[in-house]
């Protein structure tokens, strides 16, 4: 297209409608953003039997306000081996087990660039008129089509589980047993809006609402003698909102 009228990157904004409309063949767009992240972690184990994991990041975005674009996000999880206590010493029944419970926090800003302000744009079908009704006359018009939100901040997950792994009958059956719980804060979703025109105006926002998700997994594999040559797999799963 040619006769931009601006042809720094950031005008790409306004897509093609400030341009002569005659010579225009593609729509296009543009977009820029930045991501920094801190990343640290650190563990723990005492004689095999306890075990412990602790991480933090920051991230910051350039897609999020001004004032909400560095997010911290904590994790940790802790492990109990209670075969390696005495009173499962010599069990025939369990050979290991090992108990876990994790908590942690992660972090989305997975939406469009530039949507902390408002876009505009056109189309020949849309903002275009022909103005003489001469199909020679067309005059470039552009509209709003998205409002800015300068608050936008970190979707944040909050999830924890609980679990267990089993090994029992002389590590002849394997069973893994996990519920999951993740809750969902401050949620960037598409909000349409109408402008009075019938043109959806997208506008991406967040809820302090909360969605919550449950899962139930649980795994067991069965092997028999090395004679049999057998092996034996079961799996469940489930999700509950």
């Amino acid at each position: 297209m040619s006769n931009l009228l601006n042809t720094d990157v950031s005008s790409r904004y306004l897509q093609d409608a400030l341009g002569d409309p005659s010579t225009k063949n593609v729509t296009s767009s543009g977009s820029r953003s930045a991501l920094l992240s801190f990343f640290g972690k650190a563990d723990y184990t005492f004689e095999d039997k306890y075990v412990a994991s602790f991480t933090l990041r920051q991230d910051g975005s350039s897609r999020l306000g001004p004032s909400h674009r560095w997010g911290t996000f904590p994790a940790f999880g802790l492990g109990w081996r209670v075969s390696k206590e005495s009173f499962l010493a010599g069990s025939h029944l369990f050979n290991d087990v090992m108990l876990r419970y994790g908590w942690g926090v992660t972090g989305n800003q997975q939406i469009p660039s530039g949507r902390i302000v408002s876009q505009f744009g056109g189309n020949r079908g849309d903002t275009f008129y022909d103005i003489g009704g001469t199909n020679s006359t067309v005059i470039a018009g552009f509209r709003q089509s998205s409002l800015g939100n300068p608050d936008l901040k970190w979707e944040e997950n909050r999830s924890q589980n609980v679990g267990a792994d089993l090994t029992m009958f002389d590590n002849r059956l394997n069973v893994v047993i996990d519920v999951y719980n993740r809750k969902t804060n401050n949620l960037l979703f598409d909000r349409d809006m109408f402008d009075g025109d019938e043109n959806a105006i997208v506008d991406f926002k967040y809820s302090s609402s909360e969605k919550l998700t449950w899962w139930f997994d649980h795994h067991q594999s069965a092997f028999l003698t090395p004679e049999d040559e057998a092996h034996f797999r079961a799996d469940k799963s489930g999700k509950k909102f």
